[in-house]
């Protein structure tokens, strides 16, 4: 193996290893904060290639800095800790909306918009 390939071999890896402790972070804490969580690390790493590193919802990059994990329908409403109920967005996102749904949230952006039009 020559010595270029050698070392793009060597970043990949340590790319893959940096997300994979962001992943097992993140299950960790979905686990800890709703015991009945069945959301594993790989499981989370393979939703963020779906969304090609994409916040869901804004469509911005997401970084280990800003990745957050949210319920698509609230768990305070009833929504399940599953993979299937989870999406990544960035933190400031997942703060502004709350227990929202997404559909209620862009109403409400939209409401701003205007107001400030």
């Amino acid at each position: 193996m020559n010595l270029t390939k050698h070392r793009a071999r060597k970043a990949r890896d340590a790319r893959t290893y940096y997300w994979k402790h962001v992943f097992r972070r993140m299950s960790k804490v979905l686990s800890k904060n709703y015991p009945t969580s069945d959301v594993t690390p790989l499981q989370l790493w393979s939703l963020a290639k779906r969304q090609k590193l994409r916040c869901s919802i804004s469509g911005r990059k997401l970084t280990s800095e800003n990745i957050s994990p949210d319920h698509v329908h609230a768990a305070i409403k009833g929504g399940q800790t599953t993979l299937s109920n989870i999406q990544l967005v960035r933190k400031e996102v997942n703060y502004a909306k709350h227990t929202m749904t997404e559909k209620e949230l862009l109403s409400l952006c939209v409401d701003i918009v205007n107001h400030n039009a």
